[in-house]
């Protein structure tokens, strides 16, 4: 049975702030209109047609992540903390031991920042191959094109700083500390996300995390 998923209120989320689940109207092709719980519906096989609920959904698809899922998931979180490794300057110099992050991904390191076009090709192949793939389960492709959002991020912010805060303040401290923030930034969501992946859950990340199931279909 197919139909269309509406809100009578849109402010209104699946989980209210009383922890009770909302009720949201189910409109059939013949025009009849129910209201009842998402899950019920969700449970019931009522809706087969692709939707975006939210981060509550996602909460609570965690468990259907397998071994493999969640390994190919962390797998992706690399590629932020290769994409850190350009803003790592600073500290890296000023903390030896942070190095030792990248030992285990030197080869990848090198071959990344040794072809100009590396990034380009990986990013294609990651949307096209990954993200907009239904065969693949939704889990990677949620990571996959989170992980993408994140070097997206770090490469505008790259942009900025060489054209705008560079030519102003030179290689002094408002470039060093911006450069320390997206380093530490980044790896924060790299490891959060290589955490989460492992545990089987969704990595939620304010803003970024929007725009990724957005971008990607149940």
């Amino acid at each position: 049975m197919e139909g269309l998923l509406t809100n009578p209120r849109k402010d209104q989320r699946w989980i209210n702030g009383n922890g009770q689940r909302d009720n949201f109207l189910w409109r059939s092709p013949g025009g009849k209109t129910e209201s009842l719980p998402l899950r019920t519906r969700l449970e019931s096989g009522h809706i087969s047609t692709t939707f975006f609920i939210g981060k509550e959904f996602s909460m609570a698809s965690n468990s259907t992540a397998d071994g493999k899922d969640r390994f190919f998931s962390a797998l992706i979180y690399v590629i932020p903390l290769i994409d850190a490794f350009m803003f790592g300057s600073f500290l890296l110099q000023q903390f030896p031991i942070l190095q030792i992050i990248y030992l285990p991904i030197m080869p990848l390191l090198q071959f990344y920042y040794q072809f100009p076009f590396a990034p380009f090709i990986i990013f294609i192949v990651l949307f096209m191959a990954v993200v907009r793939n239904s065969n693949i389960s939704h889990f990677i492709r949620f990571n996959a094109m989170q992980a993408i959002l994140i070097g997206i991020l770090l490469s505008l912010f790259g942009l900025i700083v060489a054209y705008v805060i560079q030519p102003v303040f030179g290689q002094g401290l408002v470039t060093e500390t911006l450069y320390n923030f997206a380093f530490l930034g980044a790896l924060a969501c790299g490891f959060f996300g290589i955490v989460q992946s492992v545990l089987g859950r969704y990595a939620e990340i304010p803003t970024i995390s929007d725009a990724a199931y957005s971008q990607v279909r149940f």
